[in-house]
């Protein structure tokens, strides 16, 4: 009988305090480029939907043999799981000296442009960077906080509502046109998707000039 109650205590607990879960397929890129295949243990939040915020950080993944082991941001090069008809994808990158994180990739291309999330809990917002080290015992979700935008040569920049004007001209200056357009306010925030669209065009364009 105390086995019995200890079973259901565990079992509110991990409800309440650890939150839901559901396995999913999915598979990573080692860094020397290997596929493992598999399926990992996704964090939902209080809504049933995916706690992308959550995945940033690590992830705990169950390959085809039955082993289970947690992997962190630098450890490999990216990972992706499906769900339903959608494939999401997340890379690993180097925000500062040995510091990674994982991204979720939005869009591919020369100029590749990563969401990344802040958590969100009842009573006010927590940065995610807080919670690299940390557990938070109650439901969260996630929202976006900001875009992380790479170029094919390396170049990086963090596309935030209230720099955008300051950062991004600067950042397009290989293509005038759109530099100027951001400039003129032409182009806000709210355009990244198109802008990140715009300029992959264009750079194919000079690569085949």
């Amino acid at each position: 009988m105390e086995k019995f109650f200890i079973f259901i205590f565990a079992t509110l607990f991990s409800y309440t305090v650890l939150g839901n879960f559901k396995n999913t397929e999915a598979w990573y890129i080692t860094n020397n480029s290997d596929t493992v295949r598999g399926t990992m243990i996704i964090p939902l939040d209080e809504n049933e939907e995916i706690n992308f915020a959550k995945l940033q950080w690590r992830i705990s993944f169950i390959d085809t043999t039955g082993k289970y082991y947690r992997i962190h941001p630098g450890e490999i090069k990216s990972f992706t799981v499906v769900n339903g008809f959608e494939k999401i994808k997340y890379n690993s990158i180097e925000i500062a000296d040995n510091s990674y994180v994982f991204a979720r990739l939005a869009i591919d291309g020369y100029l590749k442009l990563y969401i990344f999330y802040k958590e969100v809990l009842e009573g006010g917002w927590i940065e995610g960077s807080y919670l690299k080290n940390s557990f938070l015992g109650y439901p969260t979700s996630a929202k976006l906080d900001y875009f992380i935008l790479i170029k094919g040569n390396g170049d990086k920049i963090n596309a935030q509502w209230d720099t955008f004007y300051k950062k991004m001209p600067s950042f397009f200056s290989d293509y005038p046109q759109l530099s100027k357009k951001i400039k003129a306010r032409d182009y806000k925030f709210t355009d990244i998707y198109r802008i990140v669209r715009y300029y992959n065009k264009w750079h194919v364009g000079e690569m085949n000039d």
